[in-house]
């Protein structure tokens, strides 16, 4: 006899999740991770549709609480309040559901990793495997009959939009419902909700389907393209030259009149280089002066600048912390000379930790998508310091040392605005030069 308060489905596993607890029966999708991100996401869904807007993640949970206490005459908001967990009075903001899931793949869980991929969090001690399953069964729970509903409505573009353990950015841990049976469909679910993506061309699907290091390989360097810029080696069998793909950040960021962060950092490890005395000890390698000041502006396939200096031109440019507009990342690592890696660690002045990447890239019966992660608006135009921590032999040498002008104040650098970025026209103009369509 089925259950009146129970939703049940299955999912499709596309690629491999990567897990912690990989060693285990029963390793897969775990809902102490799915509820959190259905939660906000039926929490966000809701409030757009009351035109109500939040700063993050957190901002959004509050604002969605506030209006289940506070609905005034609003029919809708009036039952938001009994989708709240103990009706709001609980102080962690969380929806009135349970939800289950089975991994009913009977395979051995050593037939199930995929080899050659894994990760280990040396702090915990970690070793994080990719694994994948057959069959996965999920039940959900809840005696709210309009919340069991707002949950069927939602749940199958949910899983067309985020991905799940680490590295889901990057492709990993894609699940699709059960209905999700075609790319037509993921396509109509992407447009229909108003979401921007786009699908790479590739040929021979077929021969690519199951091959997961390929995709690895493949969204690894769309990544690098797009976002810090791709060293290729010399290669001696094929009698190719060494060479460096411009990052398409960069041009684009040019083609505003901006310069970005890459060259601004590399600027001043320079400086600190070259100081007397030496601040830092190591030269940079390949430090002679930066092939990235082009004029006219370079277009989207041109990596043929060979204008290098570490003069600005014209002098008076301005820079922006570009690459944070793709992710915020704790750190970058910039390689030196006897072993040495200089680990420029990144600070903010206004609270902000860290930010979601700002494309999702997701793998459907062997084709690729990105999927365009919205940009926060506290993102924009907020001021960022850094520090740099000296490496040798991936061995730390001597403290933190700040990156300060002439006055010993340290340097600040700014992300662009909302003027100067726009994550979509960046990706309209350069994701095609990579293969892709714009759904």
């Amino acid at each position: 006899m089925s259950n009146p308060f129970q939703l049940t489905f299955t999912l499709k596993q596309h690629t491999p999740i990567i897990h912690f607890q990989h060693d285990q029966a029963g390793a897969t999708l775990r809902a102490t991770e799915v509820k959190p991100k259905l939660d906000l996401f039926i929490m966000k869904k809701c409030l757009t549709s009351k035109n109500i807007t939040w700063e993050h993640d957190q901002d959004a949970r509050n604002k969605f609480k506030q209006a289940a206490l506070h609905p005034g005459d609003d029919e809708d908001k009036k039952y938001w309040k009994n989708w709240l967990v103990s009706k709001g009075k609980s102080e962690h903001v969380a929806l009135d559901y349970k939800i289950a899931i089975l991994d009913t793949d009977t395979r051995p869980i050593n037939q199930r990793r995929i080899t050659g991929i894994s990760l280990i969090n040396e702090e915990a001690g970690q070793l994080k495997t990719a694994v994948y399953s057959n069959l996965i069964s999920v039940k959900i729970i809840s005696g709210q009959q309009l919340l069991r509903t707002e949950i069927a409505n939602l749940i199958e573009l949910f899983f067309v939009i985020e991905n799940f353990g680490n590295r889901q950015n990057k492709g990993w841990g894609c699940f699709f419902h059960e209905r999700t049976d075609s790319i037509a469909k993921v396509k109509y679910l992407i447009k229909e909700h108003g979401y921007i993506g786009y699908i790479l061309n590739i040929s021979n699907l077929d021969a690519f389907a199951n091959n997961y290091n390929f995709y690895k390989k493949r969204i690894s360097l769309i990544w690098r393209q797009l976002k810090s810029g791709i060293n290729f080696p010399a290669n001696p069998q094929y009698q190719t030259p060494a060479r460096y793909n411009k990052s398409s950040l960069f041009k684009y960021m040019a083609s505003n009149n901006l310069r970005w962060d890459k060259r601004w950092i590399k600027r001043e490890l320079n400086r600190m280089i070259t100081s007397a005395p030496a601040i830092l000890p190591q030269n940079l390698r390949g430090s002679g002066d930066p092939n990235d000041v082009c004029s006219p502006i370079v277009s989207c396939n041109d990596n043929s600048c060979t204008n290098r200096s570490w003069n600005d031109n014209p002098a008076n440019i301005e820079y922006r912390f570009g690459r944070a507009m793709l992710g915020l990342a704790e750190h970058f690592e910039f390689r030196a000379l006897n072993g040495y890696t200089y680990q420029v660690i990144v600070g903010s002045l206004d609270g902000i930790e860290r930010s979601k990447a700002s494309i999702t890239f997701k793998v459907f019966n062997g084709q690729l998508l990105a999927i365009v992660n919205e940009i926060p608006n506290y993102l924009f135009d907020k001021r960022f310091t850094f520090q740099v921590k000296q490496k040798q032999n991936n061995i730390q040498v001597n403290g933190l040392i700040d990156i300060t002008d002439p006055s010993g104040l340290p340097k600040v650098l700014q992300t662009p605005s909302l003027v100067e970025f726009s994550v979509v026209t960046f990706l309209d103009n350069y994701l095609p030069c990579l293969g892709f369509s714009k759904i």
